[in-house]
């Protein structure tokens, strides 16, 4: 799914276009969800590199904290999260500690 969609983020806009994008497999790397393998982590690393020499900014969609950071250390300038994944761990907390007290 994710190189998918960076695969035609690069293809498709103009100031990204790079002919050494691979534009075969681009539906599945065989690991679905499974971004910590050197596969996928290899193809992210290639897009990392194409957007570092375009001028552009990296942008993500981080699932989490650690996430976010990881991308941070990456180069991601632009780092997008869903609600549910900011606000649910602070909610649970929150409310751990008023029903315990």
């Amino acid at each position: 799914m994710w190189r998918d969609f960076l695969a035609h983020v690069v293809e498709k806009r103009s100031p990204l276009a790079n002919p050494d994008v691979d534009r075969g497999d681009r539906l599945s790397l065989g690991h679905p969800g499974d971004f910590k393998h050197p596969e996928v982590q290899a193809a992210f690393a290639r897009i990392i590199g194409i957007v570092e020499g375009s001028g552009k900014a990296l942008g993500v969609l981080a699932a989490n904290t650690e996430a976010s950071l990881e991308w941070k250390a990456r180069g991601a300038r632009y780092i997008m999260s869903v609600f549910e994944a900011i606000m649910g761990p602070a909610i649970r907390g929150y409310l751990k500690t008023v029903r315990e007290s």
